[in-house]
């Protein structure tokens, strides 16, 4: 395990949620999900700035780890990029069932 933003543990290997939870529980730092997720955020910012070589990826079928492989990285993104794209059309939709078909824009405030 590596601490990142917040002080909270992430694994080089890969680790289920709960785990990484309950590994800083045992640690005594309490941090929920919603917390968890933003000390990723704020950490992968670092990389995206080029301030670390280190990366959280993420897949839904085995967890979190902390990595600096290239490969890893790219079909973590990848998988954000198809997250995002369903998540647009599953917008889309609803815009177009409420009239605002010709509202769509990025920066909406919600």
């Amino acid at each position: 395990m590596v601490m990142i933003a917040g002080g909270i543990d992430i694994p080089t290997e890969w680790a289920k949620k709960a785990v990484i939870l309950k590994h800083n529980e045992s640690l005594g730092i309490q941090v929920n999900e919603r917390m968890l997720r933003k000390c990723i955020q704020v950490f992968n910012q670092a990389y995206d700035d080029r301030q670390n070589d280190e990366y959280v990826v993420h897949s839904c079928k085995y967890g979190y780890k902390l990595t600096r492989d290239k490969s890893e990285i790219k079909k973590s993104i990848m998988d954000n990029d198809r997250r995002a794209f369903t998540m647009l059309k599953q917008t889309r939709r609803v815009r177009k069932v409420l009239g605002m078909k010709d509202q769509v824009s990025l920066f909406d405030e919600l």
